[in-house]
């Protein structure tokens, strides 16, 4: 009990000091599905660098064609455009790899609202969902602005950086574990 008073005593002196919050807080990251944050002073990237296919997950026929015309018109590398899997409710979403997270903030500009989440992987192309909610493009002389402009991307208040073990090089594995001997893919794998 005396150690107790003793060391509060100490305390209320500024004799010794207590811990910070800052020393046990641990900063939260960007797990997948969340909304991730673009790298803190980052302007966009140049168009031609980065490869997008959008989805359309909605009812609405022809709006990734029409969403994929855009963005090629803005120099982006575009893929044909698909419809998704699932239907999102919402705006848009854009789907990114710990690789890519400033390219997909790079094509977000296009889409007020739009949600940059973490997905799986580590391809190289932003995938750009059409949600229910998502009704048209903006106008050219908005799109025109957005291409020209080069401040710092942002991300929303809600978005969290990314784990930096997510950034890192894959390691590859050598040696038994390499079970066709040659390399190749499977039948069934496709690029």
């Amino acid at each position: 009990m005396a150690v107790l008073v003793i060391a509060a005593l100490l305390v209320i002196t500024n004799i010794i000091s207590m811990p910070s919050e800052e020393f046990s807080k641990t900063e939260k990251t960007a797990g997948l599905g969340d909304i991730v944050c673009p790298t803190e002073g980052t302007t966009p990237l140049p168009a031609d660098t980065i490869h997008v296919q959008v989805l359309n997950a909605t009812s609405q026929s022809g709006l990734a064609s029409s969403v994929t015309t855009m963005l090629a018109e803005q120099g982006f590398v575009m893929q044909d455009p698909a419809n998704a899997a699932s239907e999102l409710t919402g705006t848009v979403e854009i789907d990114v790899s710990p690789k890519n997270i400033d390219a997909g903030y790079t094509v977000a500009r296009f889409f007020p609202d739009a949600r940059v989440v973490l997905s799986e992987g580590t391809d190289e192309v932003v995938q750009v969902i059409l949600g229910t909610f998502f009704d048209s493009l903006l106008p050219k002389e908005d799109i025109k602005k957005i291409a020209e402009a080069q401040s710092a991307l942002k991300g929303s208040d809600s978005c969290l950086p990314v784990d930096p073990e997510l950034l890192a090089p894959a390691t590859t594995q050598t040696g038994d574990d390499d079970q066709s001997g040659d390399g190749s893919q499977s039948e069934g794998q496709s690029e």
